[in-house]
This record gives structure tokens, C-alpha cells and sequence, in this order.
């Protein structure tokens, strides 16, 4: 090898070198960066878990309000209805996801794989049908694919237009563009609605009469719910368009007498005190075992209608934030008489097989277990929404050294909103005067909400068929 090409692929080398040492540093600081923003997350959970939400708790990364609009008797709020009604993921700081896994279509699922013990020729019957309500779930689940896909195309095609105009997917499905989807969506549950129906239909002639009756009270009502009575364990709700449609019913607590305790007393009270050097930020010891990344920043600021990163702690470790709340409280929610807990807890003590409680859990499922399982981590019925950690105004103050408050003083002055972990303070959806900032000093935010609906900072959470629901 001649020595210019020697040298040649020696300057290639250092470069490559050089450039890969370049980079070190500032993946380093993003490694940290997302550290810290876990730890904080960790702080949060530990705190609130000791000092006002004992349990089960799953944090929301991202807060949501209290406001449940009233509604007539017989019927439940659409907001209330979509906190209540879907399953937590499994870990302790969660994001609220309003088109996440359905509880009731994931008890309704359970029940189609259970039965009793019947003969071959029975069996076989059964098992037919049975391939019929998997094959129109997987429809189900892939028309949900398609329209989420269908969704994110349209809304990168159409830029910000289109995402003021359709900010959510519902928006989206509630108007001309998206009303196919929405169609084929209704469609394929119709189809699988039938299929369970048929496929229990026939379960009833064979299994004893607990489990007809856990069936038959899950059963979706063939009545009109504009101007039928709903049935009891069901209620009404208004879909995107005002159409009631039949829902399953949840009571969440009683909503006049926790709402005129936040606002009338102290109960609850707390005070949390987070920073890079502020407490223990593991959650190992929670429900849900071990750690885990959490990608929503911990700290968001809002303007113009829009959520960003405020990254306040990014280049300085003594940030720290004191938040307090006046109050707060855990609002219990119980399914209504669809929901027969105790056939649940029966049946997750069966084996699959004739043997356990006299239940067979058809094969492949079992009752638990790191595959096909009904119940527990991996479960198709893993979790249950059993309450609502709420908190009523909070408040918040911000230390941090004179560098940053100049570096983020204009920023934070000029915000529509604030965002401190599963804490918001004003921001879009009309929100933006229900807060007070202010700064003090040289070297400190201070903020508090004034906003008479309280905030949803969390759900306690129940695991069917394991005990606890």
C-alpha cells in the first residue's frame, strides 16, 4: 500500500473517530436528560402514593380535568365514561389513551372462553363458533389499525390545518373525511357482536345457570336508547355526534358530596418536594414491579395552544419544585350489574381442564400465565380502573438558579400553561385564566391553579380475578 493511501485512510479513520467523540458528550446529556425526567416521574409516584393515594395508584404523565358535564338520569358523561371504562397499561406512571383496550370488551372476551364440560360433539360446536368471534375480533382490532394509520397519514399530509380542525381521532371520525371509518369500525363490531352473541347463545344450553347469568347481564341491550329505559347495569351516553347509544354502567362515587368535600375542606392536603437530589425515584416496590422510561417530559409549557418540552432541569441540578394541593381524594368506580365480580374470582381459581372449580377454560387460554392468560400482567383482563386520584387546586413553586430563571423567565411569563409532571396548571381547551403566576425574585416560579374542577392525576387500579376485584 502506497503511503498517500496509507494516510489517506488514517485521516478516515481519526475523523470517523473524531466525529463518534463528538457525539459522545451529547448523547450523554440526553441520556441524563431522559434519567432525570424517569426520576422525577419516580419522585412524583412515591410522594403521592405516601402522602395521599395509598394503593394501587398508576399515575397519568399527562393530567386530565374532572369535568364531567351533567347529564340526564339513566345516562353517564361521555368524558367520565372514557376514564372510567378502558384498562390502565401495566405500570405505575401511565398516559391516559382514550381509544386504550375497553374493559368490558376485554370481560366479554373472557367470558367466550370459558365453558362447561360438555361432550365431544358439543364441544366441537362450540369451537366453531368460537373461531368465528376470534376471527371477527382480529377484524375488529385491524379496521382499528388501518383507521389509526388512515388518521396519522391525513394528519401529516394536512399539516396544522388539519390538526386544529381534527385535533383528536374522534374529531376525525365524527366528520365527512373520516365517517367511512367510522363506519367500517361499527360495521366489524357489529359483526363481532353477533358472533359472541351466537357463539353464547349456544353456550347457554350447556353451562350452568351462574354462568348464563354472568353472560345474559353482559349482553348488549336491543332496545332503543333514545327512548327505551336503559336495563339494569347499562346506561346511556351521547356519542360524538349526540346519539345516545347504549354504554355499560360504572357509578363513580357520588358526585355532589366528593366534589363539595375538595372544594369546602382540607382532607387531603399534601406537599411534595421534587428535584434531581429530592427522595427515592425507584418504583420497584409498586404494583406493577421494576422502572420503566417514561417518554412524556416531565416538564411542559403551553403556548399558542400547543405543548412543548420546558426544560428547565436540563442544564441545572438544583431546580426543584415544591407542589401543594388543597385537597384531595380517591373517587371509588364500580361497574354496574353487567359485571359479576365474584364469577370472575371463581373462575380465575380454575385450571384449564375439568379440575379447579368445575370451570374449563378453553384451550389455548389459561387462567394465568406469561402466555394466552385471562388474568394478571399478560391477561386479557389484566386491570380495572377501581378509582380516581383526583387533587383540587394545586399549586407550585420553582427554584433554580439565577442563569436559568433569565434563560426561562420570559418564556414562563408569556405561557398559556404549565405543565409539572401528572400537575397542569391553566392551558389550552379553556383553561388558560384558570391559574395565577407569578415570579419571584431572581431565582423563582411560582403558580396556582384557580380552576373549580379538580384534576385527575392518576386512577387506583384493581386486577380482575387476582383478588382485588
Amino acid at each position: 500500500m502506497s503511503p498517500s493511501i496509507s494516510r489517506r485512510i488514517f485521516l478516515a479513520r481519526s475523523g470517523a473517530i473524531a466525529g463518534a467523540a463528538s457525539l459522545m458528550p451529547m448523547m450523554s446529556q440526553v441520556a441524563q436528560a431522559a434519567t432525570l425526567n424517569d426520576d422525577l416521574f419516580g419522585q412524583s409516584y412515591n410522594q403521592l402514593k405516601s402522602k395521599a393515594f395509598p394503593g394501587n395508584l398508576q399515575l397519568y404523565a399527562s393530567p386530565i380535568d374532572a369535568h364531567f358535564d351533567p347529564v340526564p338520569m339513566g345516562q353517564i358523561s361521555p368524558a367520565a365514561n372514557q376514564v372510567v371504562s378502558i384498562m390502565p397499561m401495566w405500570s405505575p406512571v401511565g398516559t391516559y389513551d382514550a381509544q386504550a383496550a375497553s374493559f368490558f370488551d376485554a370481560y366479554r372476551q373472557v367470558l367466550t372462553h370459558v365453558t362447561w364440560k360438555v361432550s365431544p360433539e358439543q364441544q366441537n360446536d362450540l369451537r366453531q363458533l368460537q373461531d368465528q368471534v376470534i376471527k371477527a375480533q382480529r377484524a375488529v382490532s385491524q379496521v382499528n389499525s388501518d383507521m389509526n394509520q388512515a388518521y396519522v397519514f391525513a394528519k401529516n399530509q394536512g399539516g396544522a390545518i388539519f390538526a386544529a380542525k381534527y385535533p383528536t381521532i374522534t374529531d376525525w371520525l365524527n366528520s365527512p373525511a373520516g365517517k367511512s371509518w367510522d363506519d367500517q369500525l361499527d360495521q366489524a363490531a357489529k359483526t363481532q357482536t353477533a358472533a359472541q352473541n351466537a357463539y353464547q347463545s349456544l353456550v347457554r344450553s350447556y353451562q350452568p345457570k351462574s354462568l348464563q347469568e354472568a353472560q345474559e347481564a353482559a349482553k348488549l341491550p336491543t332496545g332503543n336508547p333514545v327512548n327505551d329505559p336503559a336495563p339494569r347495569g347499562w346506561a346511556k351516553v351521547a356519542d360524538g355526534a349526540g346519539n345516545l347509544q347504549w354504554t355499560p354502567d360504572y357509578t363513580i362515587g357520588n358526585a355532589s358530596e366528593w366534589r363539595d368535600s375538595l372544594a369546602n375542606g382540607t382532607k387531603g392536603q399534601f406537599s411534595l418536594t421534587l428535584g434531581a437530589n429530592q427522595g427515592n425515584s425507584s418504583t420497584s416496590s409498586s404494583w406493577a414491579g421494576g422502572s420503566a422510561s417514561y417518554g412524556t417530559p416531565f416538564w411542559g409549557v403551553e403556548s399558542s395552544g400547543s405543548w412543548s418540552e420546558f426544560d428547565l432541569a436540563q442544564n441545572d441540578k438544583s431546580v426543584e419544585v415544591t407542589i401543594t394541593a388543597q385537597s384531595s381524594t380517591v373517587v371509588p368506580v364500580t361497574p354496574g350489574a353487567w359485571y359479576d365480580g365474584g364469577f370472575i374470582s371463581n373462575l380465575a381459581k380454575a385450571q384449564q381442564g375439568s379440575d379447579g372449580q368445575g370451570w374449563v377454560i378453553t384451550s389455548p387460554w389459561v387462567s394465568k400465565g406469561p402466555e394466552n392468560a385471562l388474568f394478571g400482567k399478560n391477561g386479557l383482563l389484566s386491570t380495572q380502573v377501581a378509582g380516581l386520584a383526583v387533587v383540587y387546586k394545586p399549586g407550585f413553586k420553582i427554584s433554580m438558579s439565577e442563569n436559568t430563571f433569565q434563560q426561562h423567565k420570559d418564556q414562563f411569563s408569556a405561557s398559556g400553561g404549565i405543565r409539572i409532571g401528572c400537575f397542569r396548571f391553566g392551558g389550552s381547551g379553556g383553561h388558560s385564566n384558570e391559574w395565577t403566576r407569578s415570579t419571584n425574585g431572581s431565582t423563582e416560579f411560582s403558580g396556582q391553579s384557580t380552576s373549580t374542577d379538580p384534576l385527575i392525576v392518576g386512577v387506583m387500579v384493581a386486577f380482575p380475578g387476582m383478588g382485588t376485584a
